[in-house]
């Protein structure tokens, strides 16, 4: 069954879950803008632990089917880069880090999940941005009736391309 839980910043054993998934070539490119022709460094669990304690405002859930982690989701709720100005908004990110679970609706479970803690945290928008090259995402963001609000063009180089970066909003009810 699956089931989210906030992450335990004493359990190291899923830093380096989180550590592999982060650095695995075939999810990393759907994370981290590749803001140059560079390859992206991978990251350490000490980065991971570092960086999530240094954002107060960030909150990070491990998504696990029974026992087993999964995937992970983050929720900021001042992300000092949204795309739009309205107050109370979300800014939040999926990984799916077990490929076995790709297309099994575990992206549609995570997302109401982040709508359902969005809410009861009082926010009243969700914004995110995804990757023009990930059109699967792209159609379960919209599937949820999540709107393109904007572009960031030539944001991300990916198979010798410069590609955009594509803001969505969802307003809460």
């Amino acid at each position: 069954m699956i089931n989210f839980k906030r992450i335990n910043m004493n359990d190291t054993t899923i830093f380096n879950i989180l550590a592999n998934w982060d650095n695995d070539p075939n999810i990393k490119e759907f994370i981290f803008p590749r803001t140059t022709t560079e390859e992206i460094m991978d990251v350490s669990p000490f980065e991971l632990k570092f960086n999530i304690l240094s954002n107060k405002t960030k909150e990070v859930y491990i998504v696990y089917d029974d026992s087993s982690a999964i995937g992970y989701y983050s929720i900021d709720s001042e992300f000092e880069y949204l795309y739009t100005n309205n107050p109370r908004t979300a800014w939040i990110s999926i990984i799916i880090g077990e490929k076995s679970y790709w297309g099994r609706g575990i992206g549609k479970l995570i997302m109401k999940d982040i709508e359902k803690k969005c809410k009861e945290s009082g926010l009243k928008y969700i914004e995110l941005g995804v990757f023009e090259f990930n059109t699967k995402a792209q159609k379960l963001y919209k599937s949820l009736n999540y709107e393109v609000v904007g572009v960031v063009k030539n944001f991300v180089y990916n198979c010798g391309e410069w590609k955009s970066d594509i803001r969505m909003l969802k307003a809460l009810d």
